[in-house]
């Protein structure tokens, strides 16, 4: 990826909205948390220290909305741990697992290759004969995976056995693995099923599982937190909770456009269109930096110009409307209109339905919720609120 420099270009540096590893030495933004906690305290920073300590719980789920950064924090997590002296492994389980299939087992699975990965990677030998015993216990047929269900001990002590070798080789520390994308679990309520077996978090070395965040809200969540810790990684707020600018989350979703293009190939007020209109959401906004760039190139400027974002924001405002029906105007209305909406929605169902389409956005410093800007726009277009009324 390369910073643009020139209008056509953009769609390169904006195609993607987390960063992969080879990416963030020149793109990575480290100064957003204070705006997404209100606080300096980072989860990221907490999962660090949780890694490289040693804890009675040693497995940990982070959790946050789409496009919150989930991915690009990991991959800075994973080279932070690497520079302390952790070799690290990541699972992408989009790529590496069937989120429509899997179960408990692909994750051991997966650990298990993992472990395996980073001791050839690093040199680390391995008894002959525990390879061996994996090898041959991982190619059982179907009807062996029955009996894997009732010897899962069996599969964790290889797992502990392998981790041992990489700990005790020369000065490598405890190894740590992390699974990204895990909270793309399709339905996300088989996650509970997953993550329920304990095996997962008993694993003898700091592992890290994203998980889907609607789960959070669910009661069932308390069993999970008995044997996981829990970091949230929340949204940059661009908006306070009166609905007023806040300059620090757009001057910090700015200058993590500054690192993928040149501000000049925008106008001042057109990028500040886009970053308020798009409410934090990196997703939408490299979306319609992109449209807008098509705008502008069709038009045959040399910047992006207030017209081209609207049009770009237009067609944003048209998909997010697309799955509201007027049963859902009253409650939006609400949260426009009255705090402490914003503070607590009683209906969860409804709640989780809108974050999950975005239509609601979360901001988790101070937990409060606020519709997402181009539905506030719809609404008060469709005079169901007061432009005024939640000023």
């Amino acid at each position: 990826m390369e910073k643009a420099e020139t209008l056509g270009t953009i769609i390169k540096s904006f195609a993607r909205d987390q960063l992969e590893e080879d990416d963030l030495p020149i793109f990575y933004y480290d100064k957003t948390i204070a705006t997404r906690t209100g606080k300096r305290n980072s989860p990221m920073d907490a999962l660090f220290r949780y890694c490289t300590v040693p804890l009675t719980k040693n497995a940990h789920l982070l959790l946050g909305h789409s496009s919150c950064g989930k991915s690009t924090e990991l991959y800075r997590l994973k080279q932070r741990l690497e520079e302390a002296g952790h070799p690290v492994w990541m699972v992408n389980a989009n790529l590496d697992m069937d989120l429509f299939q899997a179960n408990c087992w692909d994750v051991m699975l997966n650990i298990t290759e993992g472990l395996f990965k980073i001791a050839d990677g690093y040199s680390i030998e391995i008894p002959e004969k525990t390879r061996e015993a994996v090898l041959d216990y991982l190619k059982s047929d179907k009807e062996k995976i029955e009996e894997k269900e009732r010897c899962a001990s069996e599969w964790l002590s290889y797992i502990i056995e392998i981790a041992d070798c990489i700990s005790n080789s020369g000065n490598k520390k405890q190894p740590v693995l992390i699974f990204e994308n895990m909270d793309k679990i399709q339905p996300p309520d088989k996650a509970f099923d997953i993550f329920c077996y304990s095996v997962l978090a008993q694993m003898p070395f700091p592992i890290i599982y994203t998980f889907p965040i609607s789960l959070f809200y669910d009661s069932r969540f308390a069993a999970i937190m008995d044997l996981y810790e829990h970091q949230l990684l929340p949204m940059i707020k661009v908006s306070n909770i009166d609905m007023s600018e806040n300059a620090d989350g757009v001057n910090a979703v700015r200058e993590i456009v500054k690192l993928r293009a040149e501000l000049k190939l925008f106008d001042s007020d057109a990028l500040n269109l886009l970053i308020s209109k798009t409410g934090g959401v990196l997703r939408h906004l490299f979306r319609c930096i992109i449209e807008s760039d098509e705008g502008a190139i069709s038009r045959g400027s040399e910047k992006i110009e207030t017209e081209d974002a609207r049009d770009a924001l237009s067609g944003l405002r048209s998909d997010l409307t697309r799955s509201l029906s007027q049963s859902d105007y009253p409650m939006l209305a609400n949260i426009y209109s009255d705090r402490k909406y914003k503070e607590q929605i009683e209906d969860t169902e409804f709640l989780l339905k809108q974050m999950q389409s975005l239509v609601v956005l979360e901001y988790n410093g101070d937990r409060w919720h606020e519709l997402h800007p181009l539905i506030a726009e719809f609404l008060i277009g469709q005079g169901v609120v007061d432009g005024q009324a939640g000023q």
